[in-house]
């Protein structure tokens, strides 16, 4: 059977109503012996319908710690209310910023985002919108997959598509189009890798790295396209040997690296390990015509420099 990703955008009240029914409908298409559970409870064959996932694997997040199971007589059991929480561990907040909105607020260890998009933010009183923030740098495992983040600076501007701080930072084939900056990451930033992502049009910068000490910390760089930014990739003042790229692409960026100092500017200091990395060479996206929007939408075009690189949404 196929499996497809929907990409669309949900509120988190939206979400969580989702989840609910969710978790009814589980229930109500269980056998008698199911309904008879103690009130408030799930079993693990629900529990793995509503993960889409197998039975064994439900009792691997168990002993991992990203579930909580409970012996109940003979029977292992869930709470449903942690299993909600599990499926939606994040809030809708303004943040701490007064003059900024979040879409996302990522409050937990081991949370995957995978197949939404997200639009900028056309109220003109947030002067900063980020649609997905973990500031917590305690925080461990966020996986962002498969998200489009489109912006545009004169209309519906996005600050920062991802801010997120702590270990186990993993982005994949996303696409980060007409952004200010894409993403921004400062504190404890171990484990933090950027792979088959589109970033295009990031007018201040497409990557920020590391802030002080952990601005040495090493990073994974690989198979990115970055296009038609004003920096590539800034990071804090300093001479770094983390600054390692491979098998990517980046063309017609006015800066290459930055420096974030006391004021930005261009690095003159580092010089990247690079490996297979291609500079120049005309990008091109596809875009909405007069007749469709394409499958394919803002994905390199079969034609576009980079297109041998694989990034993109689709795997």
């Amino acid at each position: 059977m196929a499996h497809v990703n929907l990409l669309t955008s949900f509120t988190a009240e939206e979400l969580r109503r989702i989840v609910r029914e969710e978790i009814k409908n589980a229930l109500k298409s269980q056998n008698q012996q199911q309904r008879n559970l103690p009130k408030g409870y799930l079993t693990r064959k629900s529990v793995a319908k509503l993960f889409s996932i197998s039975l064994n694997t439900v009792d691997k997040y168990c002993d991992l710690g990203y579930l909580q199971a409970y012996e109940i007589g003979s029977r292992i059991l869930f709470k449903e209310s942690e299993i909600e929480k599990a499926l939606i561990p994040v809030k809708k907040t303004r943040g701490e910023i007064p003059h900024a909105s979040i879409a996302i607020s990522v409050e937990r260890d081991n949370v995957a985002i995978r197949g939404l998009k997200f639009i900028g933010n056309p109220n003109p009183m947030n002067e900063y919108y980020y649609p997905i923030e973990r500031r917590n740098e305690k925080l461990k495992n966020l996986e962002i997959a498969q998200c489009y983040f489109i912006g545009n600076k004169n209309a519906a501007p996005i600050q920062g598509a991802l801010f997120a701080q702590g270990e186990g930072i993993h982005i994949s084939h996303s696409i980060f189009y007409n952004c200010k900056n894409a993403v921004l990451s400062f504190l404890n930033v171990r484990d933090f890798a950027l792979s088959h992502c589109i970033i295009y049009g990031a007018y201040e910068a497409a990557l920020w790295f590391g802030y002080g000490k952990d601005a040495d910390l090493p990073f994974r760089f690989h198979n990115n396209v970055i296009a038609g930014c004003h920096y590539a990739v800034i990071g804090y003042k300093g001479l770094h040997h983390n600054y390692n790229f491979s098998n990517s692409l980046f063309s017609g960026n006015k800066y290459y690296l930055g420096v974030n100092g006391d004021q930005l500017q261009p690095d003159t200091i580092n010089h990247p390990t690079e490996n297979n990395v291609q500079k120049g060479g005309k990008v091109t996206l596809e875009e909405i015509t007069v007749g469709s929007v394409p499958r394919n939408y803002l994905n390199l075009s079969p034609a576009s420099a980079g297109s041998n690189l694989q990034a993109g949404i689709f795997k």
